[in-house]
């Protein structure tokens, strides 16, 4: 494409299409009705970004490369266990309810699970500890939907999967790293409980070396499979309140021992997504 602008264009009829046939509404190439969904596209290799003026971070458009989506268990119910998110997207430094996930992260019909509490359950019943957002303090809230202001709840950790579990943490599984296709999995430690991870990054970031920095984790979507937990994250990029989509987390947790996510220190935030 000689004009980066044209990335959508040239998937719109696709997109008019789905629109008219399965009365699916879009915005900038993600629907709506699974928006949570559509923001875990994944990239097998290093992307290039599209010129940042043109398309936000967390759209597939503004990238160049190979990408492929993600999609839930259940397609016909894909918000069956939805995480408290709620994006607004901006037009004209006005907002406007995009999509909001109804919370209902319970375990086993209770905020209880078998053997501690949800952290994430308990953490939805507190206010956003960030203050008030001055959007005309940031000129792409001109644009039409470019920025959104999402409140969820946001991981803070390292993916520090270099550090060596006992062999008590390790159980049966003797790899502590391992590569699914291009991606970077392992075995990583939350207070002492061994958890899984799988690392997409759209830069590459995710698959260097294990890093002690800590880093910060939007909660997007969560499922429940054979006794795990599993949470789909963005690792995102922040300055000051605005945040950029880095790559794709999947962490998976013993459902039964959920109570660790508390290592994990989350935080409900609000926040611009750009």
């Amino acid at each position: 494409m000689t004009d980066s602008k044209d990335a959508i264009d040239a998937f719109s009829g696709i997109l008019q299409d789905l629109s008219r046939d399965q009365g699916v509404e879009f915005h900038f190439g993600i629907p709506i009705q699974c928006f949570q969904w559509g923001l875990l596209w994944t990239a097998q290799r290093t992307l290039k970004r599209r010129r940042p003026e043109d398309f936000p971070s967390w759209s597939w458009a503004g990238w160049e490369g190979h990408l492929w989506q993600l999609f839930p268990d259940n397609l016909e119910a894909p918000n069956s266990s939805p995480c408290g998110l709620i994006i607004h997207k901006i037009s004209n430094y006005q907002s406007q309810l995009l999509f909001a996930s109804t919370f209902d992260l319970t375990l086993n019909g209770t905020s209880q699970g078998r053997l501690g509490t949800d952290p994430i359950a308990e953490l939805d019943r507190k206010n956003a500890d960030d203050p008030h957002i001055d959007l005309s303090l940031h000129p792409n809230a001109v644009k039409d939907g470019f920025l959104l202001i999402v409140q969820g709840m946001v991981l803070h950790f390292s993916l520090d999967y270099d550090r060596v579990l006992s062999k008590e943490q390790r159980g049966p599984e003797k790899p502590r790293v391992f590569k699914v296709g291009q991606f970077t999995g392992a075995q990583i430690s939350l207070k002492g409980v061994t958890c899984h991870v799988l690392a997409i990054a759209a830069d590459g970031e995710l698959n260097k070396r294990p890093s002690t920095v800590e880093r910060d984790f939007l909660l997007v979507a969560r499922q429940f499979q054979h006794g795990y937990i599993y949470h789909w994250l963005l690792l995102l990029e922040f300055r000051g309140v605005v945040a950029e989509r880095v790559g794709v987390v999947c962490l998976g947790v013993p459902e039964i021992y959920v109570d660790v996510l508390k290592d994990a220190q989350p935080r409900k935030r609000r926040f611009l997504l750009a």
